[in-house]
């Protein structure tokens, strides 16, 4: 038997613990928001300027589909074309020229 003094407490009910909770949910969510665009853009920078704008930029849109769906969508959709990118490119690169 496990002492009820080790046990986890319970999920807050008094209004105050609860909005304490949602304004932590809203204020995770918004801190997530601005450190995933702010990825995307640096990788957005690095597509004009020398830099791995292909691996950032997919970064910034992991962190963003930890909290929105729309972001994961759009990573799924970035890593298929990805495949189909590196079927199409990959083989070509690993022909020999011919002369």
């Amino acid at each position: 038997m496990t002492d009820p003094a080790e046990e986890s407490p319970p999920p807050p009910t008094n209004g105050a613990a609860l909005m304490a909770l949602g304004a932590y949910r809203r204020l995770r969510r918004l801190l997530i928001l601005l450190v995933g665009v702010s990825v995307i853009l640096f990788g957005v920078v690095l597509i004009f300027t020398p830099g791995p704008a292909v691996v950032v930029i997919p970064v910034g849109l992991a962190i963003l589909a930890s909290e929105f769906y729309w972001a994961k969508r759009l990573l799924v959709r970035f890593r298929r074309k990805y495949r189909i990118a590196k079927k199409r490119f990959g083989r070509k690169a690993e022909e020999p020229p011919t002369l």
